[in-house]
């Protein structure tokens, strides 16, 4: 998870030249009882992505190798996440920014109080 945050954060920084990055995290039920659906997202206001870049990334598992773009990052990211057994998704457009949202289910640990 680690990982894959880094990835994300890295690559909105350095493509975000005016504005900002901003990171939200929400938790939700989860899908089975004791698991909670983990949803963060990164937004940036970069210089975003076209659909056929994120087609390339997201849809065909192949990525840019050359140093120059985002693709490597975030095809690791997605392989990283779909081995959690979550997923990465993606919302962009050239000049506009970018959206990326990891969503992973995790276990719920109940501390109990000393009393």
């Amino acid at each position: 998870m680690r990982q894959v945050l880094f990835n994300l954060l890295a690559n909105a920084v350095r493509y975000t030249a005016h504005g900002g990055v901003r990171v939200r995290l929400a938790v939700q039920p989860g899908s089975a009882c004791g698991r909670a659906r983990l949803v963060f997202v990164v937004a940036d206001t970069g210089a975003g992505m076209s659909r056929s870049q994120l087609a390339l990334i997201f849809g065909q598992g192949r990525f840019n190798t050359d140093g120059e773009g985002p693709g490597l990052g975030l095809a690791i990211s997605m392989r990283l996440a779909k081995l959690m057994g979550g997923q990465l998704a993606a919302r962009s457009e050239l000049g506009q920014g970018s959206v990326l949202s990891l969503v992973l289910e995790a276990p719920i640990c109940v501390r109990r109080s000393a009393a």
